[in-house]
């Protein structure tokens, strides 16, 4: 339920876009992501704070797109994101010598020796950062 929940202002965005335009969608988005985030943040825990990243980015890219009428403040938020991640994977192997996955794959007690999870994080990070290239283009 919580995932349908985090798609509805995608939804409300694709179809106020259809029968309007640009900004007036992106108003929708901007509007429907703050709603539902103050709902999330009153009504439930939000332990990791890379949950907050999106909507956050979302609400900051998408006012920047309205306040600018520009629309590659908001196009801009995929490359952001996929930055990000490729960042913190890289991060975490360099900073702590460990594997940010291998701690994600290890709670669902999935075990592998360590060169494949610096192998694993080394394509991860090059996946985000080639899909962080490809939304520039």
């Amino acid at each position: 339920m919580k995932k349908l929940a985090e798609m509805i202002p995608i939804i409300l965005f694709f179809v106020t876009y259809y029968f309007t335009d640009f900004l007036n969608a992106t108003r929708m988005l901007v509007a429907s992501t703050l709603c539902l985030y103050i709902y999330q943040l009153t009504n439930q825990s939000w332990k990791p704070w890379k949950k907050h990243l999106g909507p956050l980015s979302i609400i900051l890219l998408g006012s920047l797109t309205l306040f600018t009428h520009n629309e590659a403040f908001l196009v801009w938020k995929p490359t952001i994101m996929y930055t990000a991640t490729a960042a913190f994977i890289a991060g975490s192997r360099i900073m702590s010598k460990s594997s940010l996955l291998q701690k994600g794959f290890e709670l669902a007690d999935i075990h592998a020796p360590t060169y494949c999870w610096r192998r694993l994080d080394m394509t991860m990070c090059l996946f985000f950062i080639l899909m962080a290239i490809i939304n520039i283009l």
